[in-house]
């Protein structure tokens, strides 16, 4: 069974070069990505992962505020 990651990058570029990486080689499947946490966070609510990659500085919601979000959210 593989891990479910998301992505939550603005920048386009740096985004899909992210998801491009071989995650299946470590049992990571990418199942989501996000230019923003906000996106992100909404997600979660109605799909699990178990990993996330998160861009500190972004428009909406940054990545500080998303982390805390979803450690008070999601506690598990």
């Amino acid at each position: 069974m593989s891990c479910k990651l998301i992505i939550v990058e603005d920048e386009r570029i740096i985004r899909e070069s992210l998801a491009s990486f071989e995650w299946d080689t470590i049992g990571v499947e990418v199942v989501a990505s996000f230019d923003n946490g906000l996106s992100a966070l909404e997600f979660l609510k109605e799909q699990e992962a178990q990993i996330a990659l998160v861009d500190m500085r972004m428009p909406i919601m940054d990545g500080v505020t998303f982390i805390k979000c979803v450690r008070k959210e999601f506690p598990q």
